[in-house]
């Protein structure tokens, strides 16, 4: 499902623009597509930072009365929406608490992956990789 509606036309026109102006251009559209969240996604990123423990932790709060994540745990919302970052941020737990306020930001980068928007990501790298390889002179 595209969550950028405005980048994805964009991008759209783009390629339809290059096609036409260079037929003999590769162009190729990689799709990233929304990812659920785990119980430990937050310490498989930031594990310097956030323990497995307090991951689930923050799992579960997000799944609380399905506020956050949906049933098949998928964001609700965008990660960049202040009503997100702010349910961690006002936890009444406060290792939560603390570890979102000191890194708001890598948070919600990580969450923005998950969410699937115009985020840069290194999930489809190798298919990138094989692109430019195929066409490398």
């Amino acid at each position: 499902m595209v969550r950028d509606v405005y980048l994805s036309k964009r991008i759209e026109v783009t390629i339809k623009l290059l096609k036409t102006q260079s037929p003999s251009l590769s162009v190729k559209e990689i799709r990233i597509d929304p990812h659920p969240l785990t119980p430990t996604y937050f310490s498989d990123k930031m594990p310097e930072d956030i323990s497995p423990s307090l991951s689930r932790k923050m799992f579960e709060l997000a799944k609380k009365n399905g506020h956050l994540i949906a049933e098949d745990d998928h964001l609700k919302y965008d990660p960049r929406e202040e009503v997100f970052l702010q349910a961690f941020a006002s936890a009444p737990d406060s290792e939560i608490a603390t570890i979102v306020n000191k890194r708001m930001d890598e948070i919600a980068e990580i969450l923005n992956v998950l969410y699937a928007t115009h985020e840069t990501t290194a999930e489809k790298i190798e298919t990138l990789f094989n692109f430019f390889e195929k066409y490398r002179e």
